[in-house]
């Protein structure tokens, strides 16, 4: 995504979907993690080796699991081993067990490149889910060297019109997460704002593209700041963004830099301020930085992925919370931040797989978009997939995070959330779902 902020692949937290936990002791397949060195990561339980033949299929899960950014390698990584404990279940890819590979990114290119490619010279993985617009610009041309194809949760407006038959976004582009931001100020009677986030993105359209959508809704913008992350005051930015008497302010802030900087608006304004943020402002680090109290009574975040209830959901929480070793209330709390859009893009690259009966990027990556585009029947779970392909019947895989429809530049779509922290930050409520119509009338 384009932002010095990582994973723009924000999660809709507050599913009201009852989740049945089964035992730890009904588990009889799991997720088996491989690095190379990349990162320390524990081992799930195996699967049965008698269900499997021949050599494991190895995803290399490339996202931030250390850093600045962790919190959303931690979601993603989430999805991905609830996707693999699926598939495993199920029997494995053409019969062959699924390996994650954990890839450690660091949110930094410098570190990304080695990692990327220790992993690809010593697991072979067949391919990389995960990059944000920190690290895509720089792994990608290793991943194209190499024929793997790439899932990439990447906002920027770079790959807006994507000629690379390899890569694949798996996320909305920055530019429709802008337009969800103009669009809740606007549904909240906001006519002006300003625009306060963090600086350093390679490619970062994110706030031109929110001051256009929001003037183009009549509001306007008093003032656009940039700031360092991890700085130990904001005081000349935030004295700078108050200066117009904005009704709202527009946030895009990592949980490290938070605290430092509601501080500075109690410092300089007593906090008499309202805030949307993007989906590093959802977090359950960032809502901790600045007390749920705070967050609950100041704040807004947009995320994607407004897929609220649904079978698809459903199945999604149910195996979250087995794989993950969690409570049915922890899955709700937790599947945030990427973990869906994750789980969804493991999901259509295995079915994409069973479709073509091949592992090799050449075949199965020409098979992607008959998996996940209509027509056919809609599947919201891969055991349902499944069956139907060894019918030869033609799917139509809507997962988690919604419908997977790609256009022919390999761009997903779909709906935002405006969302609320509870008071005491056990919940997540929906205040506006923003849906794909609404935000392409508003910034056409």
């Amino acid at each position: 995504m384009s932002r010095t902020s990582e994973h723009r692949r924000g999660r809709t937290r507050g599913w009201r979907v009852r989740v049945t936990v089964l035992s730890a002791a009904t588990i009889s397949f799991g997720v088996v993690v491989a690095t190379a060195g990349t990162v320390g990561a524990q081992t799930a339980p195996h699967a049965k080796s008698a269900h499997f033949r021949g050599a494991p299929i190895h995803f290399a899960m490339t996202n931030s699991y250390t850093g600045t950014y962790a919190t959303f390698g931690a979601a993603g990584w989430a999805g991905a081993t609830t996707a693999a404990y699926v598939i495993n279940h199920a029997g494995g890819i053409n019969g062959h067990q699924l390996i994650l590979d954990k890839v450690d990114d660091v949110g930094d290119p410098v570190e990304a490149v080695p990692n990327v490619r220790q992993d690809i010279a010593v697991n072979h993985p067949l391919v990389m889910i995960g990059e944000s617009s920190l690290t895509v610009f720089a792994v990608k041309p290793i991943t194209d060297a190499a024929g793997i194809p790439d899932f990439i949760a990447a906002g920027s407006l770079s790959f807006d019109k994507n000629r690379d038959p390899l890569l694949w976004r798996i996320t909305p582009s920055d530019g429709s997460l802008a337009g969800a931001m103009a669009i809740e100020a606007h549904l909240k009677g906001y006519k002006t704002g300003a625009i306060l986030f963090q600086s350093g993105s390679p490619d970062n359209q994110l706030a031109p593209d929110l001051q256009k959508t929001f003037t183009h809704l009549g509001g306007k913008i008093t003032s656009l700041q940039y700031f360092s992350v991890n700085q130990t005051s904001y005081l000349s930015e935030i004295q700078k963004t108050l200066a117009g008497k904005p009704q709202v302010i527009f946030l895009d802030a990592p949980a490290t830099s938070a605290a430092t900087i509601m501080n500075g608006f109690v410092q300089l304004n007593n906090l008499n301020d309202q805030f949307i943020g993007t989906d590093l402002t959802a977090g359950s680090d960032w809502t901790a930085a600045v007390t749920p109290a705070v967050a609950h009574a100041h704040l807004i975040s947009i995320q994607a992925g407004a897929n609220a209830a649904g079978p698809a959901v459903t199945s999604f929480l149910h195996y979250y919370a087995i794989a993950n070793h969690v409570s049915a209330a922890q899955a709700v709390a937790g599947a945030n931040a990427g973990a869906n859009y994750v789980y969804d893009a493991v999901t259509e690259v295995a079915l994409a797989m069973d479709h073509a009966h091949s592992s090799n990027p050449k075949v199965w990556n020409r098979q992607v978009q008959d998996v996940t585009n209509p027509p056919g029947t809609v599947v919201t779970n891969y055991v349902a997939g499944l069956r139907l392909l060894k019918q030869g019947k033609k799917i139509n895989w809507t997962g988690a995070a919604g419908p997977d429809d790609y256009n022919q530049y390999h761009n997903e779509f779909g709906s935002y959330n405006g969302t609320q922290v509870s008071l005491d930050g056990t919940a997540v409520k929906t205040l506006n779902v923003i849906t794909a119509a609404a935000l392409k009338e508003a910034i056409k």
